[in-house]
């Protein structure tokens, strides 16, 4: 007997935009205990960590009180006024792990951090790394929001033979910025990304080793982002390509083909009909779904229903 898998509702804006306010963190957890020390995908892992890149849209507090539901503890919660990155570092009695926030999109302090959030996601450039020569360029955005946390960040993460091992998450945004980290960090156990967009270039991706598992959901258009043209910088993916279809289940490709285009044409069809006010973010109407296939809830859902289909029987 297997735990019971569980419901996708439909993605409205209240649902669509995190965090989600009936969400329970780690549900389940008990019966699938983080994994410390495992290689290569792991449903297990895949579930934890996308369930963590969901609890960074939280506060503080919020994030403490769910880490040490799970046997967690926070250890550094990660946060920059100016660039509007959030995240935190978490403990456990035998793993350490770091998680972003993505893009906001649900606005509050007067929606200040929905633009903080916008103006790092612009800011396209390839720049070189002065922190690490000859490894490429980065997303100038990405690149400035990662460095806003990262004296926090470096100054709470354990280090040397004893350490525990090292995890990082993160979606959308998040997962762009737990991927400049992963480069960064030394002896990183694992990295899943849940919806992440590019974030350097080609010789940036021949340099980077982490081990890296880039989870992507359906038709989600933000993975097609920024597009891989000359003048943008020739943007290159990172790691292993781990899609998720439209029943649920995970396939591991060479490649992913673009999304993109699809989530432009649904975007303009459903606001030429009226289906949908991108404005309005606490009402019912139902978002279309290249655009909702982002959503870091589903993720977090369809990666518990992939675990529980695909654990022994209990």
């Amino acid at each position: 007997m297997r735990p019971p898998t569980r419901i996708i509702p439909p993605c409205t804006w209240n649902s669509f935009a995190p965090p989600p306010v009936d969400h329970l963190y780690f549900e389940g957890g008990a019966l699938f205990p983080f994994r410390p020390r495992v290689d290569g995908f792991d449903p297990v892992q895949g579930w934890w960590l996308a369930e963590m890149a969901l609890l960074a849209y939280c506060n503080q507090a919020q994030v403490a009180v769910e880490l040490e539901r799970a046997g967690w503890q926070l250890a550094a919660w990660l946060h920059d006024d100016t660039t509007g990155t959030q995240g935190f570092v978490a403990r456990s009695d035998d793993a350490q792990l770091v998680a972003f926030r993505g893009t906001e999109i649900r606005p509050h302090d007067g929606g200040d951090n929905v633009l903080k959030d916008i103006l790092t996601d612009i800011r396209l450039p390839i720049e070189h790394t002065g922190w690490l020569p000859n490894v490429g360029g980065t997303h100038k955005g990405f690149s400035q929001a990662l460095d806003s946390v990262w004296n926090a960040l470096s100054g709470a993460i354990l280090k040397g033979d004893e350490a525990p091992p090292l995890w990082l998450a993160g979606h959308s945004l998040g997962g762009a910025l737990a991927t400049l980290a992963a480069l960064r960090l030394d002896q990183v156990q694992g990295l899943y990304t849940y919806g992440s967009p590019r974030v350097g270039n080609a010789r940036f991706a021949r340099h980077f080793q982490a081990p890296t598992y880039r989870v992507v959901h359906r038709e989600d258009p933000v993975t097609d982002l920024p597009f891989t043209w000359w003048w943008l910088g020739h943007y290159r993916h990172v790691g292993q390509p781990v899609h998720i279809d439209a029943e649920g289940k995970l396939h591991f490709p060479a490649q992913l083909g673009n999304r993109a285009k699809a989530m432009f044409e649904a975007t303009l069809r459903n606001l030429l009909e009226g289906n949908f006010d991108p404005l309005q973010l606490d009402g019912p109407a139902t978002i279309p779904r290249p655009v909702a296939d982002h959503s870091p809830l589903y993720y977090a859902l369809r990666m518990w229903n992939h675990l529980v289909a695909t654990a022994p029987s209990m």
